[in-house]
């Protein structure tokens, strides 16, 4: 007969204060830690984030009641919650996500972000999972996703390879990884999947690389499910060694109702117990963490203690994978009025045809121009109604435009006073469907009449309403009340998907890309509702922030892969560019993300009669995302290199190791780039 006890345990171990308090029961298993001076807890912040954490939760009938016990916790603990898959049992249904989870930690629902299981994953492509969560689930065909809580960066990742294409070194999700890592190193990291890397259940060889890759950028916390469980590993490296420095702290966590099972403990398991549901509360402080592990009612076994942050080890165990990319600087030309002279002059038509790979032109007056062999765009604002009515070459008119409470004309806030007007064109109301539809008409009448066009270039795609001028908003003529941000978005991206569904060509958006969060469902449906975004000032913008807010370089590098990720290429559009310093910047900007399907665009030096030598630079295939280097940005190229020093950075030197050149016709053994510069290195 076991008799119950209490024991308190207390390891002072390698920086981290660990509390663990054993209760009757199987008994937790511990393994040695190394002697070591404890730091004093942390005090908890009043504003740092918290998590709440487990997989394996729900199953349907008077038997499994497991996860209303843990639901029961949930509701007692403010902060977001984070499923680990498995999340319905059996199968994952519709139905079983409705009628077992629902029930349960649905109530929860709206602080949800979660990642998928095997056994979501017996319903094909998961659609009862994806189906149930929504956008909160990342793209169904890949159920990986990205975010940030306070000083924490978090990743969601899918265990489940073969659905997705791999998790090996160069699959999808694991390139993807690495550039949302590197694009993320400032802050802390912590990841999540369902099947873990390591468990006394067994370990999951595939996940290798995913490990791999979280430990060079210095994660560390990593959380998983699987195991019907609770156990707690020492940090551990890239081979399942312990590791105090660098290692990464995994935590399964199958308690959340579904059912228990007992697996005799492995190496480095530091804690185990097999009989509690229960949940994880992870608080994430901007120099340390604390987790708590809190049973459901009745038990009174519990995990606790507090660890620091670590940065990453100071030689990656592996250089960036070579994947190689063809990229070239695709470049595309905005046909202005200083393009006139050039294109209806024909000894010019074979420089802008080898130079430009792209044009947005203008109709009516570039319906005659036959010549242009490269991806022609024609230009339309997505709902502008002109205050000239000569202007309005659509068809729509000004019984289309949005008005205020007192009937007057609402306007798109650009431009100056025309004709009495504060702005020269109305605003029109993407909620009506006659507008719609003679916009579509018009779009797709203009790309089968003339084959110069090989799509649309739809500007002001503005996904909010401060893109809307008029006194006290707009009226919504569907309900009589002020039109509310939410339904302008969802009736611009529903006329959006109209225009995709229209036609087979091109469409082309210009977007301002931080209007909306970037897990917004109606950013990622009206991405997916297109096949390039012009980010119109480019990296070059003045308005760019150093940090990681919202309107930081770093976010914008995170645009950048959001629409890569769903499969659209960019327009990366550098207006502010007015000297050869501002060019270096841009182009090196470009050359970080290009896959070989982005468009470069800039008004500096890019007329057909200018040097082209700079645009004809040829680095050869990509080899891999772009990485953090010597406080830098750099991508390696077969011929060259791009290093980029954003704003906010400190002035950076490197040594290149040998002599190396430039487009621009330099000559350098070494490099020294402040904030806000960047260059081309060409090495052959």
């Amino acid at each position: 007969m076991r008799h119950p006890r209490i024991v308190m345990l207390i390891l002072l171990a390698l920086g981290a204060l660990v509390i663990v308090c054993l209760a009757p029961g199987p008994s937790p298993h511990t393994s040695p830690t190394a002697a070591g001076t404890g730091d004093p807890q942390p005090v908890v912040g009043a504003d740092d984030p918290v998590i709440i954490a487990a997989g394996d939760i729900a199953a349907c009938g008077a038997s499994h009641t497991g996860d209303e016990a843990t639901a029961a916790l949930l509701a007692g603990i403010a902060g977001t919650v984070l499923p680990l898959g498995d999340n319905a049992y059996p199968d994952g249904t519709s139905g079983q996500f409705a009628d077992c989870y629902d029930p349960s930690w649905g109530a929860s629902k709206a602080r949800t972000r979660p990642v998928p299981g095997n056994h979501d994953y017996h319903t094909a492509g998961a659609s009862g999972y994806f189906g149930y969560f929504g956008a909160a689930a990342g793209d169904p065909s890949k159920g990986y996703y990205s975010f940030d809580l306070g000083t924490w960066h978090l990743i969601a990742l899918n265990s489940e390879c073969a659905e997705i294409g791999g998790c090996d070194t160069g699959s999808p999700q694991e390139t993807w990884l690495k550039a949302d890592l590197a694009a993320s190193q400032t802050g802390n990291i912590l990841a999540y999947w369902h099947k873990p890397r390591f468990s006394s259940r067994g370990d999951q060889d595939s996940l290798q690389a995913i490990w791999n890759d979280l430990y060079d950028y210095g994660a560390d916390v990593v959380l998983a499910g699987h195991t019907h469980l609770y156990e707690r590993f020492a940090p551990l490296d890239s081979a399942g060694q312990p590791d105090a420095t660098y290692g990464i702290r995994e935590f399964v966590v199958g308690t959340g109702g579904a059912g228990h099972a007992s697996y005799a403990p492995v190496a480095n398991v530091e804690v185990q117990n097999d009989d509690a549901f229960g949940v994880l509360k992870l608080t994430l402080r901007p120099a340390s963490y604390a987790w708590t592990f809190v049973p459901e009612e009745g038990k009174t076994f519990t995990d606790s203690g507090s660890s620091p942050t670590h940065g990453a080890p100071s030689a990656p165990t592996a250089a960036p994978a070579p994947t190689p990319t063809p990229v070239a600087i695709r470049f595309l030309k905005k046909a202005d009025g200083g393009m006139d002279a050039f294109n209806t002059d024909p000894s010019w038509q074979p420089t802008i045809n080898d130079r430009y790979a792209g044009m947005v032109m203008y109709p009516p007056y570039s319906d005659r121009f036959t010549f242009y062999a490269g991806e022609g765009f024609f230009y339309l604002d997505a709902y502008a109604v002109y205050v000239s009515p000569g202007r309005n070459d659509t068809g729509t008119s000004i019984q289309h435009i949005l008005r205020d409470r007192s009937g007057e004309p609402c306007y798109i806030p650009w431009g100056g006073p025309t004709a009495g007007h504060p702005y020269p064109q109305y605003a029109a109301d993407v909620g009506n469907p006659a507008f719609r539809d003679i916009m579509v008409s018009f779009i797709t009448q203009k790309l089968a009449t003339n084959p110069l066009y090989d799509g649309v270039y739809l500007d002001d795609v503005n996904l909010d309403l401060e893109a809307v001028s008029c006194s006290g908003g707009p009226i919504d003529p569907r309900t009589g009340q002020v039109m509310t941000n939410q339904d302008w978005k969802r009736y611009l991206v529903e006329f959006l998907e109209q225009v995709r569904s229209a036609t087979a060509k091109k469409v082309a958006h210009n977007t301002v890309w931080y209007l909306t969060a970037l897990d917004d469902p109606y950013l990622i449906r009206e991405i997916k509702a297109t096949d390039y975004i012009e980010m119109e000032q480019g990296f070059v913008d003045h308005g760019l922030t150093s940090g990681t807010g919202k309107f930081s370089w770093l976010k914008k590098m995170q645009f950048v892969d959001l629409v890569h990720s769903l499969g659209a290429s960019l327009l990366d559009q550098d207006e502010d560019i007015r000297d050869t310093a501002g060019q270096k910047y841009g182009l090196a900007n470009y050359l970080l993300f290009s896959n070989g399907t982005d468009f470069y665009s800039t008004f500096y030096e890019a007329n057909p009669d200018q040097p082209w030598t700079v645009y004809e630079a040829d680095l050869g295939a990509a080899l891999g995302p772009r990485y953090s280097w010597n406080g830098l940005w750099r991508r390696d190229f077969e011929r060259g290199f791009a290093l980029v020093n954003p704003l906010g950075g400190s002035t950076r030197s490197a040594n290149l190791g040998a002599t190396h050149s430039d487009p621009w016709g330099g000559s350098f053994s070494s490099i020294t780039l402040n904030a806000r510069q960047g260059t081309v290195v060409l090495t052959r």
